[in-house]
């Protein structure tokens, strides 16, 4: 596994999109691929996809911030997916637990 880049400090990276927007879209590119090597191999597919969808609304937006708002939609729209498939997880092992529980009675 990859360790994630450090992130600048903020006014870091407003510097450097005012002074060089290529290379600052370069370390986007760069920081969003180290998050994803370093998540465990078996999420990387789904993460490059989810990448994949919010480069193409990135891409299709009239400003940067419609491009934030998109992204951000994307991701509140994975985590709910991921919410409702650990959901049956959670109740699965609230029951064990109330099982156990009467059986130590």
């Amino acid at each position: 596994m990859n360790s994630v880049m450090q992130l600048p400090a903020f006014e870091t990276l407003v510097a450097l999109h005012a002074k060089d927007p290529v290379a600052y879209d370069e370390f986007r590119r760069q920081l969003l691929q180290s998050c994803i090597d370093s998540a465990p191999e078996i999420h990387r597919p789904q993460l490059e996809r989810l990448r994949q969808r919010m480069e193409e609304a990135r891409a299709d937006a009239a400003t940067p911030i419609e491009a934030a708002a998109a992204a951000s939609r994307l991701m509140v729209d994975s985590c709910i997916r991921l919410r409702a498939a650990m959901a049956p997880l959670a109740s699965a092992g609230l029951q064990t637990a109330v099982l156990l529980s009467k059986f130590r009675l």
